[in-house]
Order: structure tokens, then C-alpha cells, then sequence
């Protein structure tokens, strides 16, 4: 019999090998090697980060803030450095996604049966 472990640790030996997972590793260089650009990605993923956790707690994000994290936003979509980053997190979360379901296609599959 398999042994489950081995198979996710030899999974997370091969997602590291991936073309998507290694261009994520280049554009956090990319970023880390650009002040500006570090900045800016640390600054909007914070804010981003306690904003949605704030709306999570049921806590009111003011119009001045959106106001601001809007410039932010603005500054972020010009910078080609978070750009390529933000795209290669958007394929790695695609990545993700897809194992993440067929992972747990056999509890789908006993729910659904259940019904």
C-alpha cells in the first residue's frame, strides 16, 4: 500500500520543478532586487491583507481608506514587477485550485452519493 505522505512530499518535490513555480521564484527576486517595487508589493499586500480582515470581523473600512488603497491600487498596476508577480501568483492559485479538487474529489464523490 501507498504510503500517502510519501506521495504528497514527492507532490511538493515536483510543483517546485514547475515553469509557473520557478517564474514565481524569479518575480519575487525581480521585486526584491527593485526597493520601489518591494515597497509598494509589501505595502499593498499589507493593506490589502488587513482590510479583508477587517471586513471578515464585520469592521467598516472607511471612504477615506478606499479612497487611498485605490491610489495604491493605481501605483501597484503600473509597476511591471508586481505585475508579473501578480500574474504568476494568479497561476500558481489556478495550480493550487485544480489539486486541491482533485484531492478531494473522493469526499465530494461520498457527499454527493449521501444525497
Amino acid at each position: 500500500m501507498t504510503n500517502i505522505y510519501d506521495t504528497v512530499n514527492q507532490l511538493e518535490r515536483e510543483f517546485r520543478q514547475l515553469p509557473e513555480y520557478v517564474q514565481l521564484k524569479e518575480s519575487m527576486t525581480n521585486i526584491k532586487n527593485n526597493q520601489e517595487s518591494s515597497e509598494l508589493y509589501h505595502q499593498f499586500r499589507n493593506l490589502s491583507q488587513e482590510y479583508q480582515m477587517r471586513m471578515m470581523q464585520g469592521q467598516e473600512v472607511s471612504e477615506e481608506e478606499m479612497q487611498s488603497f485605490q491610489e495604491l491600487s493605481d501605483k501597484v498596476k503600473e509597476d511591471q514587477y508586481i505585475q508579473e508577480i501578480m500574474k504568476n501568483e494568479q497561476l500558481i492559485s489556478q495550480i493550487l485550485n485544480d489539486i486541491n479538487n482533485i484531492i478531494t474529489k473522493p469526499l465530494k464523490d461520498i457527499y454527493d452519493s449521501a444525497l
